[in-house]
């Protein structure tokens, strides 16, 4: 990406991390950002006064309305129309941003850039919303990932912040990072696209719910701001979700998760497989009821036994086409040395279901006995089936399923850190320790 000479000829001073503090204030839980505040022009019209905000309610989103009375023209052009394209006038020119109508004179923007993508940038800051605190009072954490060095520094406030969020399910900016170069050399916006969507499925992806790092600021070596991105990234509530399987106080763990993370992304051929995976372990603990997060989780897995068995090669076409879906899973787990056994501790009732269905005696596997709660879900002949009268089975079908796809994407991300198992009916079983020796990229690690 960075062609230009003078981008790798110029050596910088490191950001001063005195001055680390967010381009937009700190919000209340829930109060929205105000982005932007002055002239418009749009369908029509010159001039006309309007904001654009950052809504953190109940949704993430970007908002825009006109204030003050909607002119004549405005008007017209929006009958009918349900894309407005809006002109704004900044500091470095006029940028136009495209959005939706809500009302003639309000409504949403798409994600929008501000600035080029080849824009020479010497730092960035970025916003994060809803993320605990990493570093449990300690205050700044300094890390690398890949190439970068990043600066996390929490609100001064956070504690009180992180406590208001756990009683109301709203949004508020909670950090304020800095990304550079590790060499201290310029880049190109486009560059840092990459990083930025490697912290937001990794981080999400550890803490079991969607964190995003918003509205990054790239910064010229003048110090002028000349590049933005305004987006309505996933996020969800803040909270200490139960069902992370990554203490967030481990952050040496964490910088190693993102470290993998950034060089799945980084790879044009793994990059939409990392995402896809991702994203479906992140919705799999909380979208919509168990059945949903089974059917979110159970795919997955089949799509990585797919790329892992069939399109790495490493198995043929027609001995693919062999195996049965639970086969095919059983094959990715003891590859991986996950045991396959259910363990009547953690899930007795899944235990019980897989002793009670097998015809030889021995119980079902992991594998067969989540493949067969998947297939009556699929293929429910009834209202009235064990998996939907059973007290238990699918939340701790769910759990197991859930379980499998984070260690299976774990062994193909290549993370050598801590795992904490969540397969008890409280959430968690105890377990908080390495991954199983052979899911490790090092296995003396």
């Amino acid at each position: 990406m960075r062609s230009e000479s003078d981008l790798t000829a110029e050596i910088l001073e490191p950001v001063d991390m005195a001055l680390l503090e967010p381009v937009y204030p700190f919000n209340e839980p829930g109060q929205e950002i105000r982005l932007y505040a002055g002239r418009f022009a749009g369908p029509g019209v010159s001039t006309v006064s309007g904001a654009v905000w950052m809504s953190c309610g109940s949704q993430f989103r970007v908002r825009w309305k006109l204030e003050g009375e909607v002119p004549t023209s405005w008007q017209f052009r929006a009958i009918g129309a349900d894309e407005v394209t809006i002109e704004l006038a900044r500091p470095g020119g006029n940028v136009e941003v495209t959005g939706r109508y809500r009302t003639l004179d309000d409504g949403t923007l798409n994600g929008s850039t501000l600035g080029r993508a080849d824009s020479v940038l010497s730092h960035v800051i970025v916003h994060w919303m809803n993320l605990p605190d990493v570093q449990r009072g300690r205050g700044r954490w300094r890390f690398s990932v890949g190439e970068w060095d990043v600066v996390l520094e929490p609100r001064p406030d956070h504690e009180t912040v992180w406590e208001a969020l756990g009683f109301d399910p709203r949004i508020a900016m909670t950090h304020v990072m800095s990304i550079t170069r590790g060499d201290g050399a310029l880049f190109i916006a486009e560059e840092v696209r990459v990083m930025l969507r490697a912290l937001h499925f990794g981080v999400s992806f550890a803490f079991g719910r969607w964190v995003p790092p918003a509205l990054p600021v790239g910064f010229s070596p003048a110090g002028v701001a000349v590049w933005e991105e305004w987006g309505p990234l996933f996020c969800d509530p803040g909270r200490n979700a139960s069902m992370a399987w990554l203490d967030h106080e481990h952050v040496d763990d964490l910088q190693a998760l993102l470290d993998c993370v950034l060089a799945a992304f980084e790879d044009p051929q793994r990059e939409d497989i990392a995402r896809h995976l991702l994203s479906r372990a992140v919705e799999a603990n909380h979208t919509g009821r168990v059945e949903q997060r089974i059917m979110t989780a159970f795919p997955a897995i089949e799509w990585l036994c797919w790329v892992e068995l069939k399109l790495s090669g490493k198995m043929s076409g027609a001995k693919y086409k062999e195996l049965s879906t639970a086969s095919r899973i059983e094959t990715l787990l003891s590859a991986a040395n996950i045991p396959t056994d259910v363990d009547p501790g953690a899930q007795p009732v899944l235990a019980a279901y897989a002793s009670a269905k097998s015809e030889t005696g021995t119980p079902l596997s992991g594998a067969q006995v989540t493949t067969r709660v998947r297939h009556q879900l699929v293929h429910a002949k009834s209202p009235f089936e064990e998996v939907y009268t059973t007290d238990g089975l699918l939340t701790e079908a769910w759990l197991l399923t859930r379980h499998y796809l984070v260690l299976l994407l774990l062994k193909w991300l290549g993370y050598a850190g801590r795992y904490q198992a969540a397969l008890g009916p409280s959430g968690s079983s105890g377990h908080d320790g390495p991954v199983p020796c052979s899911v490790r990229a090092d296995p003396d690690a």
